[in-house]
């Protein structure tokens, strides 16, 4: 009997593991790459049996380092307990799960155990402390979370197929030994997922059996089941405690695997492989290559804040059962984009668009400045003075308001945070849910949430403030339309017009556009990739803030006078029309200048899609244009 060895944290063991790691030739040979070893006659001749580990020597996480992980597992059980009534954080559940793990692994130990714990028995002393009811739907609900997300970012190490199919075919007996806290019905789906099917003769899991490798008592289990002598076995893991000393402790010659390097996943290298990922599902996902295709590749990278913003919007909408009420300018944009979503997800939401501006509610300000706006109301009515329009105005005003019930609606506002939501209230002393898109909270927002991409103090520096007002250009690429919308006064039968609008222009044909394409390209990015909602919020924001801060000079001259015309010169320099990406395109891989084309104001969304940094996607694009 080999005598039991106390118990050590995994983080000592992996710390002590990175500090030895040079010293490996004390305990065993090593190699970098599993196919190597086929070169070394000696080892498949002597050996009978190969046993092997599975996590980072069989399969591996790419780019996820284990406190990165868990961390992602516990963000998604939080999204998974809100949804279901729970209002419990990722911090409380983090917190929670190492709670609940230390005390599985000490009721182990007291139980002539190693100190493993099993995932199953985890999840439900997790659920029976936190939950009051749907016990069951929610232990499914986070078990599937924890498996898919692994199958999800597993991948099989190179070469190692290739291994152990080789030794197979010359007879030899293979095993799968782990130390992990995923049951084994767990790891097996896990395997033949990734294509070890058939393959291991049997599969030892210390979350199992409560025995640890690295205590050797696992390799004891494994000898003894299998009729096996410890002279004619090798084992082969990463690790220099499990799989080295605990190997050589039970008699079993070890080979040490160097591990891949994985970096901790900071936000620059989350937005990478964001970008990497994306730019995958959007290729396998899309059938045609041509002009378009390229067209709306750029645009999801262009509106993939949007329409994290609408996802959001659409979680919101079903779980306070309220429609959402778009607001114009942008609104019409992002109501059009909310439709596709809905509609590619199967959801029945109740969605309209009002139209209103800050100009509406404060005509005396409106007609000091001269706008546009106020200009119209004056043609309409040439024999009123400024009192009397005012009174007809938010007479009207108000009844044009009192069409929409906004205690039961989701108020969805592109801007700088809640000065429509303050003007709403002070005419109906309604108060209202809003979710903004944008800079929040910088004016007035006692209701309101939002999607932030940038804080209040940020909205001050010139180059966010021009760059917000470019992006809200973007959003609404043709508001310098003339088509107005009228309110009748029922007494005067006096029209007045409200705001400028519908965008229906030659250049930008509003009712004609269908975002089915890249909307759908994001839903599957979301359900193809292990992003949480915190990651993919994080990716969102650097999109925007990237194209925010960073104007050209050329496109900070057009957006310097935002709000008296600056989108107007905008759209009507650039021709925002159906081939303008794909001129844009061209400009950049044939011309080789964006400023002389007249487009220099795209260069940061250009940056969003990495065009310019990935070598893949560049040469399919000058392959698609040519």
């Amino acid at each position: 009997m080999i005598p039991k060895m106390p118990y050590i944290s995994t983080d000592l063991l992996n710390i002590a593991s990175n500090l030895f790691y040079k010293l490996f030739y004390i305990f065993g040979s090593t190699t970098s790459d599993l196919e190597s070893l086929l070169d070394k006659k000696v080892i498949l001749d002597k050996y009978e049996a190969f046993s092997f580990d599975i996590f980072d020597t069989l399969i591996e996480r790419k780019n996820f380092r284990p406190e990165d992980w868990q961390r992602r597992i516990v963000d998604l059980w939080a999204e998974c307990l809100n949804n279901l009534g729970y209002a419990v954080s990722a911090d409380d559940l983090f917190i929670a799960r190492a709670r609940v793990g230390k005390e599985l692994r000490e009721r182990n130990l007291k139980e002539g155990g190693d100190g493993e714990v099993n995932i199953r028995d985890l999840i439900d002393t997790l659920v029976n402390t936190i939950c009051d009811r749907n016990h069951e739907e929610i232990f499914k609900c986070l078990l599937d979370i924890e498996l898919n997300l692994e199958l999800t970012a597993l991948t099989v190490k190179p070469g190692v197929l290739n291994f152990v199919n080789i030794l197979t075919r010359k007879g030899k007996r293979l095993f799968a030994i782990s130390d992990m806290y995923l049951d084994i019905h767990s790891i097996r789906f896990i395997l033949n997922s990734l294509g070890f099917v058939d393959v291991f003769e049997n599969v030892y899991v210390s979350s199992d059996s409560g025995k640890l490798k690295s205590t050797g008592r696992l390799f004891e289990k494994y000898l003894i089941e299998n009729s096996l002598t410890a002279d004619r076995c090798v084992h082969i893991g990463d690790n220099i405690f499990s799989d080295i000393k605990g190997a050589k402790a039970s008699g079993i010659s070890p080979i040490l695997v160097k591990r891949s390097k994985v970096k901790s996943l900071t936000k620059d290298s989350l937005y990478k492989l964001a970008l990497e990922d994306l730019y995958d599902i959007y290729l396998s996902n899309i059938p045609y290559r041509n002009e378009s295709f390229i067209n709306d590749y750029v645009a999801v990278n262009i509106y993939f804040p949007c329409f994290f913003y609408i996802e959001k919007l659409a979680n919101e909408a079903i779980k306070l059962n309220k429609s959402v009420l778009f607001v114009a300018r942008e609104g019409i944009f992002l109501h059009q984009i909310f439709n596709n979503y809905c509609q590619l997800k199967g959801l029945s939401i109740s969605s309209d668009v009002i139209f209103l501006s800050r100009g509406v509610f404060d005509i005396d300000q409106t007609v000091s400045d001269s706008q546009a706006y106020a200009k119209e109301i004056f043609n309409a009515h040439k024999d009123c003075s400024l009192p009397e329009l005012k009174q007809i105005h938010d007479l009207n005003l108000k009844r044009y308001l009192e069409q929409y019930d906004f205690n039961n609606v989701l108020l969805a506002d592109v801007g700088w945070g809640g000065t429509i939501e303050k003007s709403i209230n002070s005419i109906l002393n309604t108060p209202l849910s809003a979710r903004y898109f944008g800079v929040d909270k910088r004016y007035y927002n006692p209701h309101g949430d939002g999607v932030v991409f940038a804080k209040a103090d940020q909205a001050l520096i010139p180059s966010v403030y021009r760059g917000f007002g470019a992006f809200e250009a973007i959003l609404s690429p043709a508001s310098y339309g003339t088509t107005l919308t009228y309110l009748e006064d029922c007494e005067s039968k006096r029209i007045v017009p409200v705001l400028s609008k519908l965008y229906d222009t030659p250049a930008f044909p509003v009712k004609d556009l269908d975002f089915s394409n890249i909307v759908n390209a994001y839903i599957d990015f979301r359900r193809s990739t292990v992003y949480t909602d915190f990651d993919v919020k994080i990716i969102s924001q650097k999109l925007f803030l990237n194209f925010a801060t960073t104007p050209p000079f050329e496109f900070t001259k057009l957006v310097s006078d935002f709000d008296t015309g600056g989108s107007r010169k905008l759209v009507s320099k650039v021709g925002f029309n159906r081939s303008f990406l794909s001129d844009l395109m061209r400009s950049i891989w044939l011309e080789g200048s964006l400023v002389n084309s007249g487009y220099g104001f795209m260069l940061p969304i250009v940056r969003l899609g990495s065009f310019l940094d990935n070598d893949r996607t560049r040469k399919l694009v000058k392959r698609l244009i040519r």
